[in-house]
């Protein structure tokens, strides 16, 4: 008899279905949440350089502000695995690197449990520059970029602020720096936090994520500002093209279930190309004991570099204007015209299946008696043969890569 070498298979949904094999009882459904974790966002948006920027200005110290935007920037680090590069900027009157290195770090387990820790112990002072911001963090990706700190994939730069420019360029003339220094076409998320920004700095911080193909969220006071920086790797998933199977490995980690078990894993993110441009369905993984690879590879360095390589393959993104200013209105908070870029003739159809648009797609797990799993997830069959197709796909290419 062959010794059973996986662990589980699992399948996470876009709105947030975790589904697992072999299941396993419990009472409530917890806060464990598939699409913030590695091996789901690595699977649907590939490798990435991701540079957060925080606003740590005075005004920060307002309504909680500091510590929702540092729960927020850890969550964007839990997004991340292995085959990814970050590090984090934060600002006032001044920008500086937090991490470590003054480069683009790997984004390894530890690396991640630093910046965490960093991330944390950061206070507030000064006023708010964002001159200052943009060239350190144009800096920061030029420097690793040129010296191969990097995926050579996706370049972004998550910048959160809760003020309006007090020091510093603004207007056209940022505009103008940032087209001249964004030389690696990094994509700008800009997210605004509070009361204290202006209806100008508003627009101002929306025209910057335009002019990068980016996206802009004003998020108030009490706001989830945490799902809002977290979700940013739809952007990828949603624009990328799908072309093949790619599947993405994730770095060893202690297995969900809490056997105290390491386990790593391939993932691969199933679309519906049925429809143009195709639609995230989900992503299928399988978590591997690590004690079968220590067999084939006793070296752990070696095994992390040749699961890398495995997973360093780009998407390409295919960026249509009226396909990302879709994109755009349809964000994670509910249709939001104010988020648009002004793109002339564009029409905003649902980013959903067929078969689920119009339909509930959210339905409280817990709080119900049990209904169909085809109906938690997308209130169609659609979900129940995909998550099948995905698995028997899974392990044909599984095979495949051996």
């Amino acid at each position: 008899m062959r010794p059973k070498i996986y662990y589980g298979f699992f399948f996470g949904g876009p709105t947030g279905l975790l589904r697992r094999f072999p299941g396993t009882a419990i009472k409530d459904c917890g806060t464990y949440d598939p699409r913030i974790r590695p091996w789901y966002t690595s699977a649907t948006s590939g490798p990435k350089d991701v540079v957060i920027v925080i606003d740590v200005s005075g005004s920060m110290g307002n309504y909680g502000r500091l510590d929702i935007a540092k729960r927020a920037a850890i969550t964007v680090l839990n997004t991340l695995g292995f085959a990814d590069y970050v590090n984090v900027i934060t600002f006032a009157s001044t920008a500086q690197i937090i991490g470590s290195s003054s480069y683009l770090i790997q984004a390894k387990i530890d690396v991640i449990t630093e910046l965490t820790q960093i991330i944390n112990s950061v206070g507030i002072s000064g006023s708010t520059n964002y001159e200052s911001a943009f060239k350190l963090a144009f800096d920061l990706i030029t420097r690793s970029s040129l010296l191969e700190y990097s995926t050579n994939c996706q370049k972004a730069i998550l910048f959160l602020t809760d003020g309006d420019i007090t020091e510093g360029v603004k207007g056209s003339d940022l505009l103008a720096l940032i087209k001249q220094l964004n030389t690696y076409n990094a994509t700008i998320f800009m997210y605004t936090l509070g009361s204290a920004v202006s209806d100008t700095g508003k627009a101002e911080c929306k025209a910057i994520a335009c002019a990068t193909n980016g996206l802009y969220t004003s998020i108030p006071d009490g706001g989830d500002l945490v799902s809002a920086m977290g979700y940013y790797y739809k952007y990828y998933a949603t624009l990328r093209e799908v072309t093949g199977d790619v599947v993405f490995w994730a770095e060893p980690f202690l297995d969900l279930g809490g056997a105290n078990t390491k386990v790593t894993g391939p993932s691969l993110a199933i679309y519906d190309d049925t429809v143009s441009p195709p639609i995230l369905i989900g992503v299928a993984s399988m978590n591997i004991k690590l004690s079968y690879f220590s067999k084939i590879e006793p070296n752990y360095d070696i095994l992390l570099d040749a699961l890398v390589l495995r997973s360093s393959t780009c998407p390409k993104l295919t960026l249509g204007e009226c396909q990302l200013e879709n994109f755009r209105y349809h964000d994670s908070f509910g249709n939001n015209p104010d988020k648009l870029c002004g793109i002339p003739n564009c029409t905003f159809p649902e980013i959903a299946p067929p078969v689920c648009i119009g339909l509930a797609q959210k339905i409280p797990f817990c709080d119900t008696p049990r209904i169909s799993y085809e109906q938690e997830e997308c209130c169609t069959g659609i979900a129940t043969k995909m998550y099948h197709y995905s698995i028997v796909l899974f392990l044909v290419l599984l095979i495949i890569n051996y």
